[in-house]
């Protein structure tokens, strides 16, 4: 009988102890889990769209361009079709660029399994916006201006006036901005001023050019 007690404590000691350790010493974490996802991309029209680039982002108001380094990517072929791979499970965003049309709108894509498919990404049209950057601003050439987006970094370009105070931008996602004349030098000078900041809201709509004129005739 006192073999049979002292065995059975034993038992309880050890597995204490083998409790203890695991807990001290956790097994590895499982490996991380990654997939692919695949679909097609489409123009603003309906139509697949080649020569197209795919990234995923984490959020949907990121501009994948803007990440360094991005994330995953894929380009769609000569039927629109993509392939991104290596995207951690989860939620994750999609979000389709081409050099002849706006951005896309997000994707909102579930992971939960290695191979998600039948996604379908559609280019958007977007609309213009021409300016003019007038002598009592001071000088009218080189200078900088930019559009900021209400919806994250979603939509924000920036470019230079030429000779004469003119500027542009082309395929600009149709909505509401804030467009902004930095100040004379910037941004080696006063590039932290924002007192010199001259911003106006404006609102860009499909297929229509929105005209900005920055300072008196």
């Amino acid at each position: 009988m006192d073999i049979r007690r002292l065995a059975f404590a034993t038992g309880w000691v050890v597995a204490i102890a083998a409790g203890l350790i695991l807990l001290m010493y956790p097994s590895d974490p499982p490996p991380f889990r990654e997939a692919s996802i695949s679909g097609v991309v489409l123009s603003p029209s309906g139509s697949p769209m080649p020569g197209a680039t795919v990234y995923m982002v984490y959020n949907q108001w990121e501009d994948p361009k803007d990440l360094h380094p991005s994330g995953p990517r894929g380009r769609s072929d000569s039927a629109g079709g993509f392939r991104v791979d290596g995207v951690p499970f989860g939620t994750r965003y999609l979000i389709a660029f081409h050099d002849s049309c706006c951005q896309s709108d997000a994707v909102e894509v579930t992971v939960s399994r290695p191979e998600v498919s039948n996604i379908k990404v559609q280019l958007t049209v977007g609309g213009q916006i021409r300016g003019t950057v007038r002598p009592s601003q001071g000088k009218v050439a080189g200078r900088q201006i930019y559009i900021y987006s209400h919806r994250g970094d979603i939509g924000w370009q920036s470019t230079k006036s030429d000779s004469e105070g003119r500027f542009s931008f082309d395929k600009v996602i149709a909505q509401d901005y804030i467009i902004e004349l930095k100040p004379e030098g910037y941004p080696e000078v006063d590039g932290n001023n924002q007192a010199k900041n001259v911003r106006k809201p404006i609102k860009v709509a499909k297929r229509q050019t929105t005209d900005v004129v920055f300072g008196k005739e």
